[in-house]
């Protein structure tokens, strides 16, 4: 018994010392790919805002942690394949079998892998993830609103923040406007007209929130309502086109919501549409926490064949083919979401759902 048990503690850590670098090798890959679309992206707005390399920084880091939850599974199951394949391709899972183990120390180190990454990523989905993306979220905006003179083209009408501005001649060194038109529809009941010979962009920024303002000087408002037409003549006028934001209370986007929030506005949410998509995104994040048991599974069974000769080139291909075929029935699954006959639950899960009993039938096959 006790040489048994020594044996399985000795092939258990050396399977896993085989798949723990791999997967944060599969971390950093997947990472690095998804930056690289993003940073593509948005290369127009970071050129036109003159971003500096500290913001970039912490943009790229925001993003990071906001793909945490989906390149978690993709990692594990990259891990798994890749691993399992090696250990496959060089015979040494018959090698073990020689030695009178059975397949249940050799799964075994995939499965608590598995299950630790399944945790974390549950964890990522609901708290890490959300505050990525959001951190994201509100430092665009501020880049966005930094430099409202970069939207205004000279001699030409812009629009932004439902406010359509037209300036003769830009300084953009100075942010000062000469020969201004403004039309402000943010009130629909009582559209805005302004016209001033000058204008100068300004705009204040603090630790927690951040607004920008036009000041006109020498011009006339026009505004039209029900009651008719009025005129009032100004030397000089604040009209603010940034609204205060504040990062602790700003409205945050669905993939920024935290567990609490979630929580929150599926108690207190009437719109049927908007909580079929908070009951939606609330399954969804469990699914895919799962998916990495489920990847144990399906890269265990992929990957522990003792014919199999292909080789880390051939687990690649592999794991890229699963995470392929995960994410076609993700967004299959998606799609269903707009029918109301289809249950929100079944939307989410599809995935899991299909590729369960493939995962569970391979596991099977390879522990006979």
């Amino acid at each position: 018994m006790g040489l048994r048990i020594k044996r399985f503690k000795l092939v258990f850590y050396y399977i896993i010392s085989e798949m723990v670098p791999t997967f944060f090798v599969g971390v950093i890959s997947f990472v690095s790919i998804l930056l690289l679309f993003q940073v593509l992206k948005l290369t127009d707005t970071l050129l036109q805002h003159d971003v500096s390399f500290r913001t970039l920084v912490h943009l790229l880091s925001y993003l990071s942690i906001s793909f945490l939850p989906a390149i978690l599974p993709m990692s594990l199951i990259f891990a798994i394949v890749l691993s399992y394949n090696r250990l496959s391709g060089d015979s040494e899972i018959i090698a073990f079998k020689s030695l009178g183990l059975s397949m249940w120390p050799i799964i075994a180190p995939g499965l608590t892998l598995g299950l630790v990454i399944a945790v974390v990523s549950g964890y990522t989905s609901f708290k890490v993830g959300p505050w990525g993306n959001r951190q994201f979220e509100v430092l665009i905006t501020d880049i966005g609103n930094s430099k409202i003179i970069s939207r205004i083209g000279e001699g030409t009408f812009s629009g932004f923040f439902n406010l359509v501005v037209y300036a003769n001649k830009i300084n953009e060194d100075t942010e000062e406007l000469e020969s201004v038109f403004i039309y402000d529809e943010r009130d629909e009941s009582s559209p805005t007209t302004i016209i001033s010979e000058k204008g100068k962009i300004v705009s204040e920024k603090s630790f927690n929130s951040y607004k920008a303002f036009v000041r006109l000087i020498n011009g006339d408002i026009h505004k039209m309502s029900d009651e008719g037409h009025t005129k009032i003549h100004f030397q000089t006028y604040d009209l603010q086109i940034v609204e205060p934001t504040n990062k602790k209370t700003r409205n945050k986007s669905i993939n920024s919501l935290t567990y609490d929030d979630l929580i929150h506005l599926r108690k207190t949410t009437k719109d049927p549409k908007e909580l079929r998509n908070f009951q939606y995104e609330w399954h969804k994040r469990f699914a895919l926490s799962f998916a990495c048991l489920l990847f144990v599974m399906v890269g265990i069974g992929l990957g522990c064949r003792t014919n199999n000769r292909s080789g880390k080139s051939g687990g690649g291909v592999i794991s890229v083919g699963v995470i392929v075929v995960y994410w076609i029935l993700f967004i299959i699954g998606n799609s269903l979401l707009k029918s109301p006959a289809v249950p929100v639950w079944f939307a989410a899960w599809l995935p899991s759902i299909i590729l369960l009993p493939a995962g569970l039938a391979l596991l099977k096959k390879n522990w006979n």
